[in-house]
Order: structure tokens, then sequence, then C-alpha cells
């Protein structure tokens, strides 16, 4: 278990490469980030795996949660090993 001064040391480096360069945070905290265009588009980054795919509905395993995308023609149209493209008529999207 990290102690308060490790976490205070993550925050300053987090906070010092955020002011240094253009990427967003979520990129230097190793969380996901989930980008939503309309109804139709999603971007992903931080997949970690693919437990599901259909028509219907893409699930994904990020490191800290699992994402349920449901809708209705939804395909990957861009992935490699940690984004992903998703589209189609997305209905839902479910936090687990």
């Amino acid at each position: 278990m990290k102690n308060k001064t490790d976490k205070t040391i993550a925050n300053k480096f987090t906070s010092f490469v955020e002011n240094q360069t253009d990427m967003p945070p979520v990129s230097i905290a190793d969380l996901p980030y989930i980008e939503i265009s309309g109804q139709n588009h999603i971007e992903l980054d931080g997949i970690q795996k693919i437990l599901e795919y259909k028509e219907n509905i893409i699930k994904i395993r990020f490191r800290h949660s699992t994402v349920c995308f449901n809708g209705e023609k939804l395909c990957l149209k861009d992935y490699n090993k940690k984004n992903a493209v998703i589209e189609g008529k997305i209905t839902t999207v479910e936090f687990e």
C-alpha cells in the first residue's frame, strides 16, 4: 500500500508533467480515457482486454474497471494493444 508521502510525490509529478506536456491527466495517471462524440463514435485509451464483442454489446476491461457499451451495429473500427475506436449506434454505457 502506498503511504501519504508516495501519493504526494505522485501528485506533484503528475501536475508537473501535465504542465509541461499536452498529455491529458488520465494518460499520466494510468486511468482509462473514454471520449464519446455524439451517439455514434467512442475513442478509448488504456484498454487491457476485450471481454465481449458482439453487434449489440462491446465489453472492455480497463485496469481498475470494466465498461460495457450497448447499442446497434457496434464495431471496432480501430484497435491496437491499448486503444480502440467503437462506432455504431450507442444506446447505453455501463460502468462495472
